[in-house]
C-alpha cells in the first residue's frame, strides 16, 4: 500500500524516473515539469473511481485548464525540438538566437 498523508492522499510519486537526471535528459525539463501539474487531475479521477468522491463543475473546469496547458507546453516543446533538428549544420552557431 502506498504511503498516505494526513489528508489521505498518496505521497509517493507514481513514477520517480522523470525526476532523475536521466529522466530530465530523456524527456526534457518542460515535459518533466508538467508531471507536477497533471498529478491533481489524476488524484481527482482516482478519488472518483476508487472512493466514489463527487466531482463538481469547478474540478472539471480546473482539470480541463490543466490538461490544455500541459498539452500546449508539450506541443510547443515538440515544435521547438523539430525546428532545431531541421536546422542545417552550423546554423545554430551562426544564429545564437535560434539555439
Amino acid at each position: 500500500m502506498a504511503l498516505m498523508s494526513a489528508a489521505g492522499a498518496p505521497i509517493a510519486p507514481a513514477s520517480p524516473q522523470p525526476f532523475t537526471p536521466s529522466g530530465l535528459c530523456v524527456h526534457g525539463v518542460s515535459r518533466v515539469s508538467t508531471y507536477a501539474y497533471v498529478n491533481p487531475v489524476v488524484a481527482i479521477v482516482l478519488g472518483a473511481v476508487l472512493l466514489q468522491e463527487s466531482i463538481d463543475l469547478t474540478m472539471i473546469v480546473g482539470a480541463a485548464v490543466i490538461l490544455v496547458s500541459v498539452g500546449l507546453v508539450i506541443r510547443t516543446e515538440a515544435r521547438a525540438n523539430r525546428a532545431a533538428r531541421e536546422l542545417p549544420a552550423g546554423a545554430a552557431e551562426a544564429n545564437p538566437a535560434a539555439g
